[in-house]
């Protein structure tokens, strides 16, 4: 699922211009493709506006880095740009300051539209990747933001300075929607004929876990 949380902060810090289709034809014949939206354009939008457009719980955090995002003396886009030219523990850090912002989706936006290649948003799926091939000590404990910081060490360890694509790549690995996809002889143990989890659960499953994954893990360390 999308990070709406931080909708706002893809917009600034990976914006391609306002939204709107690109040249028929010129990527995809047939398809339209949008960028997200500015600041000044998502600042229109109410909470009430965003919970009735299904941002649910988000959307209070959604218009409060918005307004903390366009408080900033040099703009948001501006403080935004600037993280791309810092290393990845700060612009973590400097992310999670912003209104529901937590260590899972700080990653997000990094990996994702600050070039930082190594992060890695940790949520159930990446969880149970690291707990099963790199780190079995850590099975059972609370994803503290400690815990975070030991799974993002042990993917960088293992893939370098571009582990955030590796983790990238297992992370679609291991959704139910995709499991069918890899062939046989790919298969983790856990994933081969008779050997799955979670078989039928579904995109909506996997949404649904990674949903509560990041509300757990960024809801525990904003508390």
């Amino acid at each position: 699922a999308a990070e709406s949380a931080g909708a706002a902060l893809h917009a600034a810090g990976g914006s391609t211009g306002g939204p709107g289709p690109a040249s028929p034809g010129s990527v995809a014949p047939g398809l339209s493709f949008y960028a997200f939206p500015t600041l000044q354009q998502l600042s229109a939008a109410t909470e009430e506006e965003l919970r009735a457009a299904g941002f649910g719980y988000r959307a209070k955090f959604i218009t409060g880095s918005v307004a903390a995002l366009l408080a900033r003396p040099e703009g948001g886009e501006a403080w935004l740009q600037g993280l791309r030219a810092v290393p990845y523990a700060e612009a973590a850090e400097a992310l999670c300051s912003l209104p529901g912002i937590g260590p899972k989706v700080a990653a997000c936006v990094c990996l994702f539209s600050l070039d930082k290649h190594e992060a890695i948003p940790v949520d159930t799926h990446v969880w149970q990747i690291a707990t099963r091939y790199y780190l079995p000590q850590l099975r059972g404990k609370a994803l503290t933001k400690k815990v975070h910081e030991d799974v993002q060490a042990a993917f960088v360890r293992v893939f370098g300075a571009y582990a955030g694509w590796a983790h990238n790549t297992l992370f679609i690995s291991e959704l139910t929607s995709q499991r069918e996809r890899l062939p046989e002889a790919l298969r983790p143990p856990h994933l081969k004929a008779g050997g799955k989890r979670g078989a039928g659960r579904g995109a909506a499953a996997d949404s649904d876990a990674s949903d509560a994954s990041d509300a757990d893990s960024d809801g525990a360390v904003a508390a």
